[in-house]
């Protein structure tokens, strides 16, 4: 079955410390995220960028009297209001400098209209619509995603969800996966939620070991 690595904002103001939307220990992340990279398990490795507007709707600075993590509706869905980040052509949008962007296959971009607040990499928009991800992996017959990103309980935690129902076999790398403010509890129930919905949760030191068996024994069928 043909595998791919998707990367969810491995980006600087997420993952750097002088980022506008620092998760702590961001960076280890992208640390982990390499190791991965820097072996021939993946063949295909997709890397997904939020990409705003200054008036996006997912600020708070767009909605006066809102304040940072206001929970609000916005076109039929429930937002948690974030700080301005990953904004259009700036430095925070960017990938991590760290991280080993020779190797991506493609990279996919959202957020660029102003209404579109859906967390999930594979939707667009208010309607909402295909990003084009789906697509460009079943046209590449990856039939299994292997997940990593930030943050978990947004973009990480939709993206699963959808592309479990887009029929993919998913994988989470949860030691490549941080949060913005869970607790361990909730974590927990996050995991667990994620599991319930036909997601497997790895960690990348049992998915490094297997893979490389993997490819061991293609060789030993090779010679």
């Amino acid at each position: 079955m043909k595998k791919a690595l998707v990367l969810i904002n491995p980006q600087v103001d997420f993952c750097s410390s002088s980022g506008a939307a620092y998760i702590k220990d961001g960076g280890k992340i992208i640390q982990t995220i390499n190791r991965l990279l820097a072996t021939s398990i993946f063949k295909t490795v997709v890397g997904c960028q939020s990409y705003y507007p200054l008036n996006h709707k997912l600020f708070y600075t767009s909605h006066e009297g809102k304040k940072l993590y206001d929970v609000i509706e916005i076109n039929k869905t429930q937002c948690t209001l974030l700080s301005k980040h990953c904004l259009m052509g700036e430095q925070g949008s960017e990938f991590s400098k760290d991280l080993l962007t020779g190797r991506l296959s493609a990279i996919f971009r959202k957020g660029m209209d102003s209404e579109d607040v859906i967390p999930s990499v594979f939707y667009n928009g208010t309607d909402p619509k295909l990003t084009g991800l789906s697509g460009y992996l079943k046209e590449t017959f990856v039939k299994e995603l292997y997940v990593a990103g930030v943050p978990f309980e947004y973009s990480v935690k939709e993206s699963v969800l959808d592309a479990l129902q887009l029929d993919f076999k998913v994988n989470v790398i949860i030691d490549a996966c941080k949060s913005v403010n869970l607790k361990p509890k909730e974590e927990k129930e996050l995991i667990k939620k994620l599991e319930q919905a036909g997601a497997v949760v790895i960690k990348s030191d049992d998915l490094l070991k297997a893979g490389m068996r993997e490819l061991n024994e293609k060789e030993g069928i090779q010679k």
